[in-house]
């Protein structure tokens, strides 16, 4: 999904600032959730389209939506109904974050130090 070319937001606080973020692992991570599901040994799974950086389990990241913070638990890239741990998240694909409390659809995660709000 790379070929999906930049994202565009606005900097926390002020949406006349827009941002762009490239599908790159050397911008800064950023992520929009785009579904919640309940899985039953897992509970909440938060679907996440990857659009810059990467993250890896245990990372802190912003919510920049809600203007809360987040742990990530573990990453799975889901096939089916089968889940294959990775030990991280690349721009460009797609995963489910397990350990998200607060984060609902449509909000944005991103770098606690380089904040975005994507479209959704």
């Amino acid at each position: 999904p790379l070929d999906i070319g930049e994202v565009h937001g606005h900097k926390v606080g002020d949406e006349s600032v827009d941002l762009v973020r490239k599908p790159s692992v050397d911008e800064p991570f950023s992520a929009l959730a785009f579904k919640i599901a309940a899985h039953p040994f897992f509970g909440k799974l938060t679907f996440v389209r990857v659009y810059s950086g990467i993250v890896e389990p245990g990372a802190q990241v912003a919510n920049s939506t809600k203007g809360k913070n987040e742990r990530i638990g573990k990453l799975f890239q889901m096939h089916a109904n089968k889940e294959n741990p990775v030990d991280e998240a690349r721009a460009g694909n797609i995963y489910a974050f397990i350990g998200l409390k607060d984060t609902t659809t449509g909000d944005t995660l991103c770098d606690k130090n380089d904040q975005i709000i994507l479209e959704s």
